[in-house]
């Protein structure tokens, strides 16, 4: 049998080898063999490596280098600091800095330039050297190292020669631990999440430093920190993913794939994360408060699970240049991760195949080898998916931050409990949190419209539909406000554009509603009608539709008819009083008393304190001449809504038939004030002076009112009974048929 073929390189241990080493690197020696240029470390992970970075200043860049040996520890430090001096100050020379930086972070990444023949015979000299002080173990651990590098012969046959001669010391990892996988992906997240942070943290002190206007070199150079957050990211990736392979001896193709695009996956989903996470803490500290630990845990755990996906969509829609660069840097970062973890993957597992077949270990074959790596791998996917799910319908709130989705949660709970003030600072504190969501704005416009500011529901809405064109809610919000200043035109309009943009049938059914509103306050009850029961039709439940349908029924004089809608709306909502009070006002008009008091007194016991039922009940009793009661109501629904005119102006008028003119003038003064083109006010004004009687006084506030609405129906028909009591009877007829038409 021939000898094994002998490398010259080696010698029996106690000899002495001089072999040269070639390359530039002036490598330090002791006895002829290289060490760290730092430490004075000898081993297999020694590397002659040049680590190039880039810094400029204006139109002067300087491309330089650190060229030497190196042991795995401080050449990480050196590919670090490399990174961050030319992320950071690579980009400031016009043009050159623009072009060097990227090439040069890409050869970092890659961790530096590593001439391969050099480094060969480098390792060369260190595992003769370990041979020759009695390691023959270390020595096979280097060789080993050298053929990660390069396929070289001499090397190998000088690594076949050594676990020839020791075989004791031919030692290969052979565990696979699943701890290792769990670990490193644990990590991974960790990382993940940690270089978000940190990107968060620079971006507070940028903003603080910068402030809120820049020159715009400045704050595109301000990105700068960022792309050094995602270099450390990939450096660090692809450290801890050589570790985790050679720790656990991975030597499946597909099984490494897995577990490397997994860990490149979490670090990258973790950068966003990072950013929602330091929103978060940054809301704790801020005084964000919880109901109940429940709430805080349910948000919290939405913020670990789903957090970096509600950051990128926040982002993706948010349509901020600073964001789509934002998005663009963090998909660069994604493929660079992706492509370093199947490099690596690829190359670790593939040199660890080569040990082993020269090895002549036929453990690669055993077919269960892998079951506890691929059971620790979808374990730990199982888990993930199991706290997304558990944590979806917190999470779905998440969209531009924590505080955001608490405020808004609050706002919601405030403004259906009435509470219009606080529900306003809700809303505006979710606001600040995210200024470029539509959803906040709206809601905060539709408190502001249930308050009566109307000017400031409209900035709301338009802002809304500014954020989103396409979302038929502000068009329906501006349709009501159009409506409520009688510009019937620009009210027609919203509604027709909500409902040409309404996917839900929930919108449909608004915007039909909206203008069956519009029909009905120019007294088209038909068109209203017709409206409200499409309205109907798309959403059942749209219990105002039923109402307002019901009152156009009334106020056509079908009463049976507006007893049957009355009655449909009761089986939505058996508790709300007006439903009961209109049903009395039906049976008043189709003389039945005993169904009649039924109802009025069922109204009267709900006690709901809403502005409609109020109002109807006082109609009904008002109807019944009952006006004590009538008043009762209605100074109770002062109190409730002390802006609301509607109610003031009736309440004057139950004061004036009662003589009390004084209280009644003031009332009314008093909402002319706050709106001085209030057609209702002087038509009221001019119910009082009836009463009173100034017929002359009377007819002033009329010619007020109809300067101000020249069609206003009720005010010609007014002035018409005015003039009548004058004798003027010729333009009292004139007047009552403008009136009529």
């Amino acid at each position: 049998m021939d000898d094994p073929v002998r490398d010259d390189r080696i010698s029996q241990p106690g000899g002495q080898s001089d072999i040269p080493v070639g390359g530039t690197f002036g490598m330090p020696t002791a006895h002829g063999a290289p060490s760290c240029e730092v430490c004075g470390r000898r081993d297999e992970s020694l590397r002659a490596i040049v680590i190039p970075y880039v810094f400029s200043f204006v139109v002067m860049t300087m491309h330089r280098a650190w060229s030497g040996v190196y042991c795995w520890r401080h050449r990480f430090q050196r590919l670090l600091a490399a990174g961050f001096i030319t992320s950071l100050f690579g980009w400031w020379g016009l043009p050159w800095g623009l072009i060097h930086t990227p090439a040069a972070l890409f050869k970092l990444v890659r961790g530096g330039v590593v001439p391969e023949d050099e480094n060969v015979e480098l390792l060369a000299r260190v595992a003769i050297h370990k041979l020759n002080t009695g390691e023959p173990g270390k020595a096979i651990q280097v060789f080993q190292e050298a053929l990660r590098i390069k396929e070289d012969e001499r090397t190998r046959n000088s690594l076949l020669e050594l676990q020839a001669k020791y075989p004791l010391s031919n030692e290969l990892s052979d565990g696979k631990a699943p701890i290792w996988y769990i670990a490193s992906w644990v990590s991974a997240s960790l990382l993940g999440v940690g270089v978000g942070l940190l990107d968060y943290l620079v971006v507070l002190l940028l903003n603080w430093v910068l402030g809120a206007e820049t020159y715009w070199i400045i704050a595109i150079l301000s990105w700068a920190p960022l792309i050094a957050m995602l270099y450390l990211g990939a450096l660090i990736l692809s450290e801890l993913l050589r570790w985790v392979f050679d720790r656990t001896g991975t030597d499946h193709l597909l099984l490494g794939m897995l577990f490397a695009g997994g860990a490149a996956g979490l670090i990258w989903y973790g950068i966003p994360q990072g950013q929602l996470i330091g929103d978060y803490l940054s809301a704790l500290f801020g005084g964000l408060a919880f109901e109940s630990i429940g709430d805080l845990i349910m948000t919290s755990g939405a913020v670990i699970t789903q957090g970096g996906l509600w950051f990128v969509l926040d982002a993706f829609e948010s349509g901020l240049p600073s964001d789509w660069i934002y998005l663009v840097l963090w998909g660069f970062a994604g493929i660079l991760y992706f492509w370093l973890a199947n490099k690596t993957a690829q190359e670790a597992i593939h040199w660890r195949v080569r040990l082993e077949l020269l090895q002549g270990d036929l453990r690669i074959e055993e077919p269960n080898s892998r079951l506890p790596a691929w059971s620790a791998l979808g374990g730990f996917a199982f888990v993930l998916l199991i706290g997304f799910g558990v944590f979806a319908g917190r999470g779905r709130l998440m969209r531009g931050g924590p505080d955001l989705a608490a405020n808004i949660e609050r706002g919601d709970e405030l403004y259906l409990a009435g509470d219009f003030e606080q529900a306003e600072a809700a809303y505006r504190q979710a606001i600040s949190a995210a200024p470029n969501q539509p959803g906040p704005h709206e809601s905060l416009a539709w408190v502001l419209y249930s308050m009566g500011d109307l000017e400031g529901a409209s900035a709301e809405f338009t802002q809304a539909m500014e954020l989103d064109a396409d979302w038929a809610d502000p068009h329906l919000g501006m349709g009501y406000i159009h409506l409520s200043m009688d510009n019937d035109l620009a009210a027609q309009e919203s509604f027709q554009t909500a409902l040409a943009l309404a996917e839900d049938p929930q919108y449909a059914g608004q915007a039909y509603y909206g203008l069956g509103n519009l029909a009905h306050q120019v007294d088209d009850l038909d068109a209203a009608i017709a409206y409200y029961e499409q309205a109907i039709r798309e959403d059942w439940q749209l219990t105002m539709a039923h109402m307002d349908m019901a009152l156009a029924y009334y106020s056509m004089a079908k009463f049976s008819r507006a007893v049957e809608h009355a009655n449909d709306l009761i089986g939505l909502l058996p508790d709300w009083g007006a439903p009961h009070a209109l049903l009395a006002m039906s049976y008043y008009q189709l003389d039945q008393p005993e169904i009649l008091m039924r109802e009025l007194d069922w109204a009267a016991d709900l006690n709901s304190t809403d502005l409609y039922s109020q109002l109807l009940l006082a109609e009904a009793y008002w109807g019944l001449e009952q006006y004590d009661a009538a008043k009762e109501v209605l100074e109770s629904a002062s109190v409730l809504t002390p802006e609301n005119s509607q109610v003031a102006l009736l309440l004057a008028r139950l004061y004036a038939l009662e003589g009390a003119f004084g209280e009644a003038q003031s009332l009314i003064d008093a909402q002319i004030d706050l709106n001085p083109d209030l057609v209702d006010a002087y038509i009221a004004r001019a119910w009082v002076y009836i009463e009173v009687p100034d017929l002359g006084q009377a007819e002033s506030a009329l010619d007020q009112a109809l300067k101000l609405s020249p069609e206003d129906w009720g005010a010609h028909n007014l002035r018409s009974f005015v003039y009548f009591h004058q004798g003027r009877i010729d333009e009292a007829y004139t007047e009552a048929d403008t009136a009529i038409r």
